[in-house]
């Protein structure tokens, strides 16, 4: 059993499957929320009622609220929605050291910014090593330990097998990967195309739509990645086909869910008034938009749904402008 210091940062849904999960073979993993209510729960009761009610944590799984607590630990893994790194990562600045490793399991783009999370970290707190955590994985079901794979991406200052080696897991298989870039793009943007897929299953366009649309989705995530240097294998892995397989496919994930109601006619801002977890994809939608216009990428799925989401056209507007697109090659 491996028994080195690992704090979990953020108490919500992912943060809190991948702390139990570790903790079955480190008794020394601890989970850091701001909600007292979730440290509670989880100390006294093993759950996190607000997060992942009816699932039973490891009881080796500890939580705590406390930054200064977490002063001597070696690893930081931060599972906070991708516009709160920022604010959050200021918090731990100070316990944070250039012996720190950093591993971020975060999906999205800094509106402000464009930034990808590794940006913001390289930005704040750039002495310290940094990794990615990032694949088809819903937090239920690593949270029950049910079979998992995912992707391991790592820094010049640090090795794969190492890191490795501090997160042992009977569940969940890592995958290793140096393309950084490639993985977040991959993680990101697939949330976009999943609130699409969840808009054609919620509108019933049918099977072929939904094929059609995952297939050029996976276009457009490549065209984005690649503008960025990404390299092309990274999204056709565990990051990128994979997390998109995964995620556009179910109603287990909050973008596809999204997407879903908005094609049963449901306005976005209602169907979220009563939803306690963030919904990456919406933020996301609008950063990438402007980041493709930067770099010049065709994101014609990505930008039908950002009219959609502000409320600029409807579902029907943006079929019948699809559709009226000069005709190319597949691979243009």
């Amino acid at each position: 059993m491996n028994n080195n210091k690992i704090a979990i940062i953020g108490g919500g849904a992912w943060g809190t499957a991948l702390g139990s999960n570790l903790s079955n073979q480190n008794k020394n993993i601890i989970l850091w929320s701001r909600n007292k209510k979730v440290v509670e729960s989880i100390n006294i009761n093993n759950l996190n009622n607000l997060y992942l009610p009816d699932i039973s944590l490891s009881s080796n799984l500890k939580s705590t609220s406390s930054i200064e607590e977490l002063r001597d630990y070696k690893i930081l893994i931060f599972a906070v929605p991708t516009q709160y790194i920022r604010n959050i990562l200021m918090l731990f600045k100070k316990i944070i050291t250039k012996h720190t490793i950093i591993i971020n399991c975060s999906k999205g783009i800094e509106r402000e910014t464009l930034y990808f999370p590794s940006e913001i970290f390289k930005e704040l707190v750039p002495s310290s090593s940094f990794a990615i955590l990032s694949g088809p994985t819903f937090a239920s079901e690593v949270a029950r330990n049910l079979p998992s794979a995912i992707t391991l991406a790592c820094d010049e200052k640090l090795h794969h097998l190492s890191i490795a080696k501090e997160l042992p897991s009977e569940s969940l298989r890592l995958y290793f990967s140096d393309d950084i870039v490639g993985v977040e793009v991959g993680g990101a943007i697939k949330n976009i195309i999943a609130i699409a897929a969840g808009i054609i299953n919620g509108a019933s366009l049918g099977r072929n739509a939904h094929a059609a649309l995952l297939s050029r989705g996976l276009a457009e995530i490549s065209r984005f990645g690649s503008a960025l240097g990404a390299k092309p294998q990274t999204l056709m892995g565990l990051s990128g086909l994979g997390d998109l397989t995964l995620t556009s496919n179910s109603n287990q994930s909050r973008n596809f869910s999204l997407g879903n109601a908005i094609g049963q006619g449901i306005s976005s801002y209602d169907y979220l008034l009563d939803k306690i977890s963030i919904t990456e994809g919406i933020y996301t939608t609008e950063a990438a938009v402007s980041l493709a216009d930067k770099m010049n990428v065709d994101i014609p799925i990505i930008k039908a749904v950002n009219y959609i989401l502000k409320g600029d056209k409807t579902l029907t507007e943006t079929l019948k402008e699809f559709f009226a697109r000069p005709l190319k090659f597949e691979n243009d």
